[in-house]
């Protein structure tokens, strides 16, 4: 009997904590998920505006001092439509995709002429970036270009470290 309420008491015991540990991790996998599926990956304080990622500059944007992305983000204001109707454009691309990825037989034809009107689009939108940041830069004065440049030489030696270190 004794080993009865051991074994009881120990079920219990191991219950609780495979029951916290369930918790646990669903509070970890909520965060995360909360974290990756952000509107549009912004911060709510930044959801009015396109991230500067969307134009395809995360290294270049991330070694921009705040203020200056905040700059950046509120002169991209200017062509958020612009910003918009692309992306529902290569939101309907990638829906036109699918179906011909799941169409038989499939059409390599069909799926290489989706994929160069996407790369044009892309395309656009880069061209559309990089006129607003070198715009942005040019502005700057040379002190803060200057230390702008010291930090994407930094991020280019780390770069080059890690690459070395992968070998």
């Amino acid at each position: 009997m004794a080993e009865t309420v051991k074994k009881t008491r120990m079920s219990r015991a191991i219950s609780a904590l495979l029951f916290l540990s369930v918790v646990f991790n669903f509070v970890i996998v909520g965060a995360f998920l909360g974290f990756m599926l952000r509107p549009n990956g912004v911060p709510m304080h930044d959801r009015g505006s396109p991230p500067l990622r969307d134009l395809g500059f995360g290294a270049y944007s991330s070694a921009l001092p705040k203020e200056d992305r905040r700059m950046l983000l509120q002169e991209m204001s200017g062509v958020r439509d612009q910003l918009r109707d692309s992306r529902a454009l290569l939101k309907k691309q990638m829906e036109e995709l699918a179906a011909v990825l799941s169409t038989e037989p499939f059409d390599p034809a069909k799926m290489n002429a989706i994929m160069e009107a996407q790369e044009q689009v892309l395309l656009e939108r880069q061209r559309l970036g990089r006129r607003l940041f070198v715009d942005h830069v040019s502005r700057m004065p040379e002190e803060r270009r200057n230390a702008y440049a010291e930090r994407i030489a930094a991020m280019s030696q780390r770069m080059g470290a890690r690459e070395g270190a992968e070998r």
